[in-house]
């Protein structure tokens, strides 16, 4: 690093810790060395240790350094962290850039220091999800999912993972628990066609160059798509349940424009302006699809069922960006004598009728005891 960007980063880094610690913050050795009368200085090491001692410490003294809690972040170059913008990986981030914060709102890196070539463990959890990290790297984990959460190393939790005396079908009950996120926050960005028809349309639409249609048993969600999608609809004269969307023209060349007119059953997907957007477009976005291709059990649980692999694993980013979680399980069917292919997600939210617009549905939905969600480390 050259001289000026060295300063250029002490100089942001100094105001990080002066607004978190007050005044009397040293930044690097040399400072407290300087300072009249050698006067006791706080060194916050935790994310400052390679700037806090890039002036060495001269023989004959004597500094005493103290970290503070949850500064352990030891993950790989190619992990992908979001920022308000959408996904960037680690390495390439820089100091001033801002990032989304696990409680929803955004900070900023204050500090970048490379660790080196260093081994790299996964890490998965009870949904399927993975995370990559060192064995340094810093959880804030609870035993027990309604216990407050402790700040305990990788390295730790891997020689305790289970409870040794419970079973499952992982041969041994997990011990460690994450809680989700609060909903990431992403900068609200026009979008050309409402995110609640784009979501219906996904469902249950017919896309193609010639005609716009919609199938629907539920007459409310047709109206939906003419109000918001500012067009008409008329019956088909031979199935109740469809309708041709006239007048379209306008939504047509939006649809056009995302990519999503020629589409099948297996190639539908979710443009990323709608992915990367507001929470409130990506609720309605996930309400549109779970209105029409999402299920809820008698017992209050949802599902949402696809043939299309893209659409699914989207179905899954999306009900984990608004803080539940979501596991996508691949199914196959003989159907008229070929072997069928489908994905059902099965969702869990603290409000499951969040996930709806649709009255029937919102009714059958129950909200759940624990208003703590986690998930489990399981290897």
């Amino acid at each position: 690093m050259s001289k000026s960007k060295q300063e250029s980063h002490d100089t942001q880094l100094q105001k990080e810790l002066v607004k978190q610690y007050g005044e009397g913050v040293a930044v690097s050795a040399r400072d407290m060395l300087e300072e009249e009368g050698h006067k006791k200085m706080v060194v916050p090491v935790g994310p400052a240790l390679n700037v806090g001692l890039h002036g060495g410490i001269p023989e004959g003294s004597w500094i005493t350094c103290s970290g503070q809690p949850k500064t352990g972040k030891e993950q790989p170059i190619s992990a992908t962290v979001y920022t308000p913008n959408g996904p960037r990986k680690i390495g390439d981030l820089a100091v001033g850039d801002a990032v989304c914060h696990p409680d929803g709102s955004v900070c900023a890196v204050v500090g970048v220091f490379p660790q080196g070539v260093k081994p790299v463990y996964r890490v998965t959890f009870d949904n399927g999800d993975t995370a990559e990290c060192g064995m340094d790297h810093l959880w804030e984990v609870s035993a027990k999912a309604r216990k407050s959460p402790e700040v305990v190393a990788l390295k730790d939790i891997k020689n305790d993972l289970y409870y040794k005396e419970k079973n499952n079908r992982w041969g041994q009950w997990p011990k460690w628990h994450v809680r989700l996120t609060a909903p990431v926050f992403f900068r609200p960005r026009p979008v050309p066609v409402h995110p609640y028809v784009v979501g219906l349309m996904l469902g249950n639409g017919s896309m193609t160059e010639k005609q716009l249609s919609f199938y629907a048993a539920d007459k409310e969600l047709a109206v939906a798509v003419a109000d918001h999608g500012e067009c008409d609809i008329s019956a088909s004269k031979s199935n109740n349940y469809s309708y041709w969307l006239t007048g379209a023209k306008q939504l047509k060349t939006a649809l056009k424009r995302l990519g999503l007119i020629g589409r099948n059953s297996h190639t539908k997907h979710v443009p990323d302006c709608f992915l990367y957007n507001s929470v409130e477009v990506r609720q309605a976005v996930l309400q549109g699809l779970m209105d029409t291709d999402g299920t809820v059990g008698k017992a209050g649980s949802a599902e949402f069922t696809t043939v299309s692999q893209r659409l699914a694993d989207q179905v899954k980013w999306l009900v984990q960006s608004l803080a539940g979680l979501c596991s996508v399980r691949a199914c196959r069917r003989i159907f008229n004598g070929k072997l069928f292919r489908f994905y059902r997600c099965h969702i869990r939210m603290s409000d499951m009728s969040s996930i709806f617009r649709l009255p029937r549905k919102k009714a059958r939905c129950q909200k759940r005891v624990k208003t703590v969600m986690t998930h489990r480390i399981v290897a």
